[in-house]
């Protein structure tokens, strides 16, 4: 056996149980808390959510979301409301729109931590799992943006730790603590995504109880399924006032908006938005869970082995988190590849539950595969990428000449990364494999702030709205009595409008508008963002500025005569 690898095992067993959790919490928040002013809101759905949460901080509007003044009820409205209490305490800026998304992964992480201690896995294996999950590339990408799907996945996790909790705890005094706070998740769940929140988790854990109840412990405990049902009854509760109180204040059509639209309509396809094969997750659950989808498959089939010869009720319990709810998104109408996001949990832990006990020498595989060597090799590469990361980091910031957040502060994190590794190669007493291990680590979240903070960062002008914005505020400072308006605008430039001037923008919706507009403000006063295609048709107009966001033109023009 080498003796790096015996070194390293033996320093595992002497490291405080403790120890493992706050190196878990270091991790995530690094991977998921630095640098999120860097890189600004992209795509259709960050400008839009921001948005909605800066008009709520606003204008206190926090019983029914608005996007630029017109009621937005895809989805409930607690994310907004985190959002919106961020944007409040530390203003409009990217850091406050993406901070609970932030959070949100991080307890997801933390979550996935306890998770697998409570199942009676090690610190290390539970540190190996958490790590899976925050550096899967949905989760990661996710959990730096600002979207509602990561506060969904967050509670659900939570939901899904309590409720295990629950069923290995004996006593009602101490069951009550389990049961009230997977009730409370659940309704942290359903208030994030509706009745998602719901079906996700219920649907695992009724048919973990089932299938352990027939085939594994072959005993019914009915405390564990009145629980269930009981807290999935009362979760609805929090939802529930939301309703109403939206109905007291906007009536009939905005509950059945939220209800039926939005939830039932969507899932039976007769509201369905993003209709897609019942095949497309078979390709995009594997697809997002890299770096790591390699591993899966040899997960799958230890965790099989583990139920069927020792009636694993933990590894029934990982299986069934992921099968199940697959199979219920897979028959839904509408799908993106966000709503199978806490599956990934399941998966990290599958994986993370099954490398981490060969790495500690706990499962033993056969003589011929030589796993030493195998973890040296593993080993040697990522250190090896971790000691190279600095010069590549500093060379691709000269390359963008980014005036960076800080890559300089990220390459010295990573140089004392790589002097970990380096000190536990090279020291004085000798190898030092926890200092190795320690250094790759950390140096693996640095890599992945990187990624976000640097290379990302720079593709803002070719993703971002605010270089449009900018330019309409520009133009705005010249005179104290212009007007701004939006042209015909989608719902990523209402949000991102919103957010960025702090403020609801008026809308004109076609040519008859423009010309009220021209009458009532006046000639050299208005101005107007749009989008090339929707000004095709328009005459007597004059652009003052254009760029190309993604794949569409976007215009700020007024009127006059022609470019």
């Amino acid at each position: 056996m080498s003796k790096s690898v015996e070194k390293f095992r033996e320093w595992m067993v002497e490291v405080r149980p403790g120890a493992w959790l706050v190196a878990m919490a270091v991790f995530a928040a690094v991977v998921f808390l630095a640098g999120l002013n860097a890189r600004q809101l992209w795509g259709a759905d960050e400008p839009r959510i921001a948005g909605i949460s800066t008009e709520m901080a606003v204008y206190d509007n926090w019983v029914q979301p608005r996007l630029n003044g017109e009621p937005f009820l895809e989805t409930p409205p607690l994310f907004f409301w985190a959002d919106a209490l961020s944007i409040k305490v530390f203003g409009q800026s990217n850091f406050a729109a993406k901070l609970p998304a932030g959070l949100a992964a991080f307890a997801g992480v933390i979550a996935v931590f306890l998770l697998v201690r409570n199942m009676g896995y090690s610190g290390f294996t539970a540190l190996i799992c958490g790590g899976l999950l925050a550096t899967s590339a949905q989760y990661w990408n996710n959990g730096r943006k600002c979207m509602t799907d990561i506060m969904l996945c967050a509670f659900i996790i939570l939901a899904m730790m309590a409720f295990q909790r629950l069923t290995e705890t004996e006593g009602f005094s101490r069951q009550k603590k389990w049961f009230l706070l997977f009730t409370f998740f659940l309704s942290g769940a359903l208030l994030s995504k509706s009745l998602i929140g719901l079906a996700i988790p219920a649907s695992a854990l009724f048919f973990w109880l089932l299938i352990d109840c027939l085939y594994v412990s072959k005993k019914i405990t009915p405390s564990n399924w009145v629980y269930l049902f009981a807290g999935s009854a009362l979760a609805f509760i929090p939802l529930a006032i939301w309703l109403w109180l939206l109905y007291c204040s906007h009536g009939y059509e905005a509950v059945f908006t939220v209800v039926w639209t939005n939830n039932i309509g969507r899932f039976m396809g007769s509201h369905a938005e993003h209709v897609e094969p019942f095949y497309y997750y078979i390709k995009k659950l594997p697809e997002l869970l890299q770096p790591w989808t390699i591993l899966l498959p040899f997960a799958l089939v230890y965790h099989f082995i583990q139920i069927r010869k020792a009636q694993s009720r933990n590894s029934l319990f990982m299986l069934c988190w992921m099968v199940i709810p697959f199979i219920i998104l897979s028959i839904a109408a509408g799908k993106r590849q966000v709503y199978v996001l806490p599956l990934y949990a399941a998966e990290a832990m599958m994986i993370g539950t099954f490398i981490g006990p060969i790495i500690e020498g706990t499962l033993k595989l056969p003589e011929k595969i030589n796993i030493n060597l195998i973890l040296r090799v593993v080993a040697a590469i990522l250190a090896g990428i971790v000691c190279v990361s600095p010069l590549v980091l500093f060379i691709v910031a000269r390359i963008l000449r980014e005036p960076v957040f800080s890559s300089d502060n990220l390459i010295l994190c990573l140089l004392a990364s790589a002097g970990l590794i380096l000190f536990g190669l090279f020291g004085r007493y000798g190898r030092h494999p926890e200092l190795i291990a320690a250094g790759i680590f950390f140096g693996v979240a640095i890599n992945y702030v990187a990624i976000d903070a640097v290379i990302l960062k720079s593709r803002n002008p070719v993703y971002s709205l605010d270089p449009v914005f900018n330019a309409a505020q520009k133009e705005i400072d010249k005179g104290r009595d212009r007007q701004l308006f939006l042209y015909d605008p989608t719902e990523r430039v209402r949000g991102g409008a919103v957010f960025y001037f702090g403020r609801r923008i008026p809308v004109a919706g076609n040519a008859g508008a423009l010309e009220q507009i021209r009458a009532e403000v006046g000639t050299d006063k208005a101005l107007f963002i749009a989008d090339e295609a929707s000004i095709a048709t328009l005459k007597n107009i004059k652009i003052i500025y254009e760029t190309k966001v993604k794949k569409d033109d976007m215009i700020l023009f007024k009127f006059g005569g022609g470019k």
